[in-house]
């Protein structure tokens, strides 16, 4: 499939992504649908994915931490049609040089079991904290923490 990239700072454009993967949550835990939106950040920032029909099909949002001079994945969405063809590794690699470029050195991220902690340790990050989070279909879920230091291309 065909995919852009697109660079946002639109909190609607965050908004679409929040709430795709708000959806996609709701499927797999059996959780009720409450009135939640996208948190507010200061320095926010996303890479969307469209198609080629200019469908918006993913996207990563995430925020740059003052306190703790990093970067954080708020979310992460592919669309099940794009699964497994390489486009959540291109939106995260697209925030990792987004960061190296802005000099931060560090990303997080937090998952559930049944998102993708797989996806993120394949792609060098190192969970750091994990704890139970049972969910109405998941009653064995776990959330995980996870951290990716960057390296930045002088220092290799």
């Amino acid at each position: 499939m065909n995919c852009k990239l697109v660079y946002s700072e639109s909190y609607s454009d965050i908004c679409a992504v929040h709430d795709a993967l708000y959806t996609y949550n709701l499927t797999r835990t059996g959780g009720e649908r409450q009135a939640v939106c996208a948190k507010r950040c200061e320095h926010p920032g996303a890479w969307l994915v469209y198609d080629s029909e200019e469908c918006l099909c993913g996207g990563v949002v995430w925020h740059y931490d003052t306190e703790q001079q990093d970067f954080f994945i708020d979310y992460l969405y592919v669309d099940g049609k794009l699964r497994g063809s390489g486009a959540g590794g291109q939106l995260l690699a697209a925030v990792e040089q987004t960061a190296r470029e802005r000099g931060i050195k560090t990303v997080r991220v937090t998952t559930n079991t049944f998102q993708a902690p797989e996806f993120y340790r394949k792609m060098g990050y190192e969970e750091v904290a994990v704890t139970p989070a049972p969910q109405p279909l998941v009653p064995e879920n776990m959330h995980y923490t996870f951290v990716k230091k960057l390296i930045s291309e002088d220092e290799h």
